[in-house]
């Protein structure tokens, strides 16, 4: 199960039609860490995500695909590093 801190860190706006409200407006794009849990290890990367500011709880957040593909390459490689990081406690 995938956690996400409430601490986040705005890295820019865009125009777009939200598909949340579904109307045209400025939407704020966050990053706040994430942990999942894989093949029994504890994974940390930077998630990236859309808020709309039209709609109040947690139904406010959204992603492009854009953002699911840069996600998903984040937690690629903090499961690689992880990787590392056993094989070198194995040696």
């Amino acid at each position: 199960m995938k956690t996400r801190s409430s601490e986040y860190k705005v890295v820019g706006y865009q125009v777009m039609n939200c598909p949340i409200c579904r109307h045209t407006h400025t939407i704020e794009l966050r990053e706040a860490m994430a942990e999942t849990k894989f093949k029994g290890k504890v994974l940390r990367y930077m998630e990236q995500y859309c808020y709309c500011e039209n709609v109040v709880g947690r139904f406010s957040e959204f992603m492009t695909k854009e953002q699911l593909r840069l996600n998903q390459k984040r937690l690629d490689e903090a499961y690689e590093q992880n990787r590392e990081i056993v094989l070198d406690e194995d040696d």
